[in-house]
């Protein structure tokens, strides 16, 4: 599979612009047009993220981006009754909900007085789902990080979950709409991160 795809990632195009993102999805999508593919959460990868602002942000942009034109790709050519396909829909179906849900509580004009219930609710749920979340980092044993650091990074659960709402959520929905200004890697000229051998 990965002999007959040869070629094609170097030369993918989106609306007639050169795309070279999301290399792993492209070999997923492939797998899956020739086949299945399966999860496997033994699997892990750790991401360098950029220390500068400015590269994170690009780093953030490609990623999204690519992610967006893969999501389309998938609603054109995964099979309506496939998984694959369902997932990508109710993947969009929850970003809406995630804006109309709040947007209707906050600018509905009639007295709820539950709604103060409602929102210490879902702020309630958000705790406890950002703690179930993080919870995989107990699963893992990782020879650079002691006990205590690991705990410290579970009780900051919440702080990732707010920097995904309140940062990254917002990120997305620019890059779903700016999908199309699509470049070569975007940062990949130069590396943004400094590598730490940590032995």
């Amino acid at each position: 599979m990965v002999r007959a795809a040869a070629g094609v990632y170097e030369n993918e195009t989106f609306r007639g612009r050169s795309m070279q993102m999301n290399d792993d999805s492209m070999l997923t999508f492939y797998s899956l047009l020739n086949g299945y593919t399966v999860h496997q959460p033994s699997s892990l990868a750790f991401t360098l993220v950029p220390e500068r602002w400015p590269h994170y942000l690009r780093q953030q942009m490609r990623w999204m981006r690519g992610t967006m034109v893969r999501h389309l790709w998938w609603l054109r050519y995964m099979p309506q009754g496939g998984i694959v396909f369902w997932t990508t829909v109710a993947e969009y179906l929850h970003i809406v909900l995630g804006v109309v849900i709040p947007v209707v509580l906050v600018t509905d004009g009639d007295y709820h007085p539950l709604l103060g219930t409602i929102a210490v609710d879902g702020a309630l749920t958000a705790l406890v789902m950002n703690y179930l979340m993080a919870l995989r980092l107990f699963t893992v044993r990782r020879s650079d990080m002691t006990a205590r650091q690991q705990a410290l990074l579970f009780a900051l659960a919440p702080v990732a979950g707010l920097w995904r709402a309140v940062v990254l959520r917002p990120l997305y929905f620019y890059a779903m709409l700016t999908c199309h200004r699509v470049k070569s890697w975007g940062t990949r000229a130069a590396v943004e991160v400094t590598l730490v051998n940590v032995g």
